[in-house]
């Protein structure tokens, strides 16, 4: 392996102070350029929404035409290392609208609706997720306002919970309540309007038109208003946010020639949206020239937070929305104030969206808040040249929540660059000093170190080869975060079944198929007394875990259960799915049915009744029980004369629809319908009993409901038990849920004369 060349005295800390490169400006202390002669000008503060860094034509994206924000890139600043405060929706506006980080708020993550909260399935148990941004905190238009600008909130807001509808401001935790004196919510063109109508049937766009923009309109009635007095425009845009659909179909085909061969369709409805976008900005611009405010106009252009990983291609930075490598967090950030921020400039200096209050502040030439302990720093030295960085200032992100929240199984394991697909997300938290990133992972207690002046794609981790640097920069992050009061994700507990896993153990274990060197086994479980002659039940079962993990020992209380009742239990060990190689669910599926037929064509031996074999699994478990009376796959020179198909089913939560509607088809692929026990429901199936829980985010409930109600009507016995409000798996979390799911265990088994 290739030694690493890091030069160790890059990473000292705070070993010296450079001196004359500058001071930071103190907020009070009077904006450069604001003079008797020229006061304080107006503000107009446009915040895009999920737009990466490598989105617009100025920040080098090779596709995208961006002539407006390019344009006003050439007459202002442009920063390449400025931050968004988070990597997510409503803590980043939260931090940007107070100066306060997200773990001081304790606004972390998007607001949700009760009684949404973290899923439970977690090896962390995240905290409750934010409901609101509270009154109490004082906000941008807050300290502007009585400063003496009027002030406007145009847009999303996303800080209160949806009012009646997706996105509607509450008329109580809205802008107009947080110090805004006017403001309109409308979506203008962005897809949000059309919910609840079907796009495709709007007429498409002539060429060259990008459609009327109600919300850029308000935004323009606002300047026209205020053009005799100081104001405060905060413009809130809905793009580049998903759903990515256009009806400039003009625009869309142009991409689609432009984009690289291979690149998804959506790529190019995405492109049309960000050209979009920038048309609207444009409106802005040009309303300023019109009105002959833009020479006393600062203009302030950024995005929430790194641009979405399924369009965006936010390389050569890692990572993207939700996360916080690089491509989550870094993001465009354009200043323009005639006169005082140097035209056609650009600069590499390091700040944060928290900066935005402070700096704000000393533009208007008002002190900041009160009383208020800000994260933020004034940074107006470095938008018009005058100052550089502070080298001893660090840079906070925390993240403490799991990501998706629906179908994390089926998101990648890795965070890449460019994977155009949503990664796995777990509670992280990072540290930026200088070049040097420290990522924190809180499920392994992991750190990772990257210079990213020499690996800007953060693909070297350096934590191993420079472990004191790694120690003193997590020493300062877990000291900041404890000064911030950061919320963080507890250890869970282990579930009851899984304390009861750990107790007990196979009586034998019985190899029934082999790959190469790999040996597919089944542990048995037998009752006191058993005899290889008897003629006993047996329960088989298989474990969960998306068919990509998960071990057979998650079964052993069941198959413990099942031997404590006189019964025979196994629990099986198939093949895990691995995306790229050899093993998909069908092998997954084919090594369960392998296994069933093993015990029959066994049963002499194993002291079992072939008669009498009930299959039953967890999850994707339940998904390949199922599968053993469904679907007619196996593998070659399986006995024709030996059938897999089991005389009773127990499913607990079951992978039960494949269908974009519940999971796996990600993992499936087209063929996911072959492979759906929703849509594969027959007559002369086996009586099924299923456990399930009402608010299961993962395997969706209404597919287990649905499975039934075709079970009963294709004249088979099924049994639904559900847990109203109960989670994934929720039966192996908790000891009473544990022991009924036993007792109606016995109660079904008793009805089948077992």
């Amino acid at each position: 392996m290739k030694r690493s060349t890091f030069c160790l005295s890059r990473f000292r800390l705070g070993c010296s102070i450079l001196v004359g490169l500058g001071t930071w400006v103190g907020a009070a202390s009077g904006a450069p350029g604001a003079t008797a002669d020229r006061p304080p000008p107006n503000i107009v503060f446009i915040l895009a929404d999920d737009l990466g860094i490598s989105d617009l034509h100025c920040y080098g994206s090779a596709w995208h035409d961006t002539p407006n924000l390019d344009r006003l890139a050439r007459q202002g600043r442009r920063f390449t290392s400025a931050y968004a405060p988070a990597p997510i929706c409503s803590a980043s506006r939260a931090a940007l609208l107070t100066g306060r980080s997200p773990a001081r708020l304790g606004l972390e993550f998007v607001i949700k609706d009760p009684p949404a909260e973290p899923p439970t399935d977690h090896l962390l148990q995240p905290p409750p997720y934010p409901r609101e941004l509270p009154l109490s905190e004082v906000t941008l238009a807050e300290v502007l306002g009585p400063a003496g600008y009027a002030t406007g909130y145009f847009g999303k807001w996303h800080l209160n919970p949806h009012a009646g509808a997706y996105l509607k401001w509450s008329n109580t935790l809205g802008p107009l309540q947080q110090g805004y004196a006017e403001g309109d919510e409308t979506f203008g063109s962005h897809p949000y309007s059309e919910r609840g109508a079907a796009s495709e049937s709007r007429p498409a766009l002539a060429p060259g038109e990008y459609g009327r923009d109600t919300l850029t309109e308000k935004a323009v009635e606002f300047l026209r208003a205020h053009r005799h007095e100081r104001f405060f425009l905060h413009l809130s845009h809905y793009y580049v946010h998903d759903p990515i659909r256009t009806r400039a179909a003009w625009l869309v085909d142009k991409y689609q020639a432009r984009l690289p061969a291979g690149a998804a369709p959506r790529r190019a409805a995405y492109a049309a949206m960000v050209e979009t976008l920038d048309h609207l900005v444009g409106q802005v611009l040009q309303e300023l020239d019109a009105l002959g405010l833009s020479e006393n106009t600062l203009v302030v252009f950024t995005s929430d937070n790194g641009g979405h990983p399924v369009f965006a291609a936010n390389g050569p930075s890692r990572g993207s929305k939700w996360n916080l490598y690089e491509g989550g967090i870094r993001v465009p950030w354009i200043v323009r104030w005639p006169g005082v921020i140097p035209a056609g400039t650009e600069s590499g200096a390091r700040f944060i969206g928290t900066d935005l209050l402070p700096t704000l502040c000393a533009v208007a030439n008002t002190p900041p808040p009160g009383g208020v302990t800000l994260d933020g720093e004034n940074v107006l030295p470095l938008w018009t040249g005058a100052g550089v960085e502070r080298p001893d200032r660090s840079l906070i992100w925390h993240f403490p929540y799991y990501h998706p929240e629906v179908k994390y199984g089926e998101a990648l394991g890795k965070i890449g660059v460019n994977d155009f697909a949503i990664s796995q997300t777990r509670p992280h938290s990072v540290l930026r000093s200088g070049d040097q990133v420290l990522l924190h992972f809180w499920e392994t207690g992991a750190d990772e170190l990257y210079d990213t002046a020499r690996d800007p794609s953060q693909q070297v981790d350096l934590a191993l080869t420079h472990p004191e640097v790694a120690r003193q920069l997590r020493t300062r992050l877990d000291a900041s975060l404890k000064e911030q009061g950061a919320r963080s994700a507890q250890v869970v507990q282990p579930n009851y079944a899984s304390r009861l896993a750990a107790k007990v153990g196979p009586t034998r274990t019985v190899v029934y198929r082999r790959f190469g060197n790999l040996e597919l086994t089944l542990d048995l479980f037998l009752p006191a007394g058993h005899k290889p002659t008897d003629r006993r039940p047996a329960l088989i079962l298989f474990h969960g875990g998306g068919w990509t993990s998960g071990a057979p020992r998650v079964m052993y209380p069941h198959a413990h259960w099942a031997s404590q009742q006189g019964w025979v239990g196994i629990s099986v060990r198939y093949r895990l799915f691995k995306a790229g190689t050899e093993v998909s669910v069908f092998e997954c599926v084919k090594d369960a049915r392998a296994a069933v037929r093993y015990i029959r064509a066994h049963a002499g031996e194993l002291g079992v009744d072939p008669h009498r074999l009930a299959v039953g699994g967890a999850s994707a478990g339940g998904h390949l029980a199922a599968a053993t009376a469904q679907f007619a796959f196996d593998h070659d020179g399986e006995p024709s004369d030996v059938s897999s198909t089991p005389n009773a089913l127990v499913l607990f939560s079951p992978v039960i629809d494949t269908s974009a509607a519940g999971y796996g088809q990600a993992k499936i692929g087209e063929r996911w319908r072959e492979l759906s026990p929703l849509h594969q429901v027959r007559a002369g199936l086996p009586p099924t009993l299923v456990f399930h829980g009402t608010a299961d985010s993962t395997t969706p409930f209404a597919g287990a409901q649905g499975f039934h109600d075709a079970m009963v009507r294709a004249g088979n016995v099924c049994v639904l038990e559900v847990k109203e409000g109960g989670p994934h798996t929720y039966l192996f979390k908790d000891a009473d849920d544990f022991q009924r799911s036993l007792t109606e265990m016995t109660r079904f088994f008793a009805t089948l004369g077992w």
